[in-house]
């Protein structure tokens, strides 16, 4: 299930069955190695079109709990990864360069809160639409 979302030119790639991670540029994609989740980016080199760029740490794992996500985002630099869930909760996982270790943090919306129906990341800001209203989580 992976393709282009040309309006916005984002890349959709397919994580594991039923999650798709978007980045913000259209040049990378997103493997999974056992536990952990790999983001390569072209390149532009014949001999080696793809470079690694990051590896998030058992994000795989992370995602695969979350049985009710909707959307998985990352903005281009990948200071973080949040996964949507269809109602009200936001999975922020932000993993720390060089080491084997992340940090998983749960953002509730309020229990009034309508079906989230989009999500977009930017390097230091979390874009969540609902039916109702236009969240921002700041970070």
């Amino acid at each position: 299930s992976s393709g282009i979302n040309a309006e916005y030119g984002e890349h959709l790639v397919e994580l594991s069955p039923g999650c798709l991670l978007t980045t913000d540029t259209d040049l990378t994609f997103t493997l999974t190695h056992n536990v952990d989740a790999c983001v390569y980016e072209a390149c532009g080199d014949a001999e080696q079109p793809w470079r690694h760029v990051r590896t998030c740490n058992a994000l795989n794992t992370i995602q695969a709990t979350k049985t009710q996500k909707k959307y998985i985002v990352s903005p281009s630099g990948g200071r973080y990864v949040a996964i949507v869930d269809i109602s009200r909760n936001v999975y922020v996982y932000m993993g720390e360069a060089g080491k084997n270790v992340g940090r998983l943090f749960v953002v509730s919306m309020p229990g009034d809160s309508s079906e989230i129906i989009g999500a977009a990341a930017l390097n230091s800001t979390l874009l969540l639409l609902t039916e109702k209203s236009f969240v921002t989580i700041d970070f």
